[in-house]
């Protein structure tokens, strides 16, 4: 009787090697010998479903966890994963998940996470497990654009006029691009509505708007940087937005023009001019890279004042 239940006790834990092998893992088998009548032994199997969890955890800026959802999670496993970084001395945990993930989502703000921002297919939340005072920053609370005031040799300015619009004659411009600088968004900008090719000369100033957004609570930040052109002729690319593109006389254009963007940008531009053929490097703000930053990878710049002696 004892030999065979060794041996069904060993083609038992043999299928259960099968088993978490096809499996991998997802199932756990466990046997033990129950007594039967007339001095008998059985073997009661026992097949229970292992909850698995669909997290992969790596290290993240500013001593932070962050967490992909390789698979289904429930509360109990964020729980699991705030307490491991807790215990390990992190200020916050984070969690991605893309489009076809944001079913999770109860599960997340269950265990404690919050929103914090979204985008195209991907809504990212947290949770502050730091000792201290919640130190992330809300989600951006501002956009950015840039206005070309493009001048040339003969110091005329540039202006478009919008397709479609009632609109008077303006700079152009439009949002800067996710990982491009100041000065490449309005050089990318003026030639695609222009045609003309210009470079960066310095930021004359910035425009905010407050109360933008849909709750109000987004910053409009409007750039004017001042742009060199190194031709003049003017091809529009984007027929589609631009109705047409011209040189202007520039005092006449800041003496006229009853927009205060456009006049504003004007004057500054008419300022930088005269600083230039004065010897200087005109007005407003340089953008510089310096030192181990001068890489375009780290996506950083300066502004500095153009009065102001470059920074070796």
């Amino acid at each position: 009787m004892l030999v065979r239940l060794l041996r069904r006790t060993a083609d038992t834990l043999r299928g259960a090697d099968m088993l978490r092998s096809v499996t991998g893992g997802l199932f756990r088998v466990s046997a033990r010998a129950t007594p039967r009548a007339g001095n008998g032994c059985g073997l009661l199997c026992h097949v229970t479903r292992r909850r698995v969890s669909g997290l992969a955890s790596r290290d993240g800026p500013f001593n932070s966890v962050r967490l992909e959802a390789t698979g289904t999670f429930h509360s109990p496993d964020l729980v699991q994963a705030i307490s491991k970084a807790k215990g390990a001395g992190r200020s916050s945990v984070w969690l991605t998940l893309s489009g076809h993930q944001t079913h999770l989502l109860p599960e997340a703000l269950s265990a404690g996470f919050r929103i914090h921002s979204g985008g195209g297919e991907e809504v990212e939340c947290y949770k502050w497990v730091g000792s201290s005072e919640d130190k992330v920053p809300p989600y951006a609370t501002a956009t950015v654009a840039v206005a070309g005031v493009t001048t040339d040799a003969d110091g005329r300015l540039l202006v478009v006029k919008d397709r479609g619009k009632r609109s008077s004659w303006k700079f152009p411009g439009g949002y800067v691009d996710v990982g491009e600088d100041l000065g490449a968004a309005a050089a990318r900008e003026v030639r695609e509505e222009t045609g003309v090719v210009a470079e960066a000369a310095s930021v004359l100033g910035v425009r905010v708007v407050e109360g933008r957004g849909r709750r109000g609570d987004v910053k409009d930040l409007y750039v004017l940087v001042h742009m060199r052109a190194s031709t003049t002729a003017i091809e529009v690319e984007h027929v589609e937005e631009i109705e047409e593109a011209k040189w202007v006389d520039l005092p006449t254009f800041a003496a006229e023009s009853e927009h205060p963007l456009n006049r504003y940008g004007a004057y500054l531009a008419m300022q930088a001019l005269e600083a230039q053929a004065a010897g200087g490097d005109g007005v407003g703000l340089s953008l510089d890279r310096v030192g181990t930053l001068a890489d375009p990878a780290e996506k950083v710049a300066f502004l500095r004042p153009c009065e102001a002696k470059p920074v070796p």
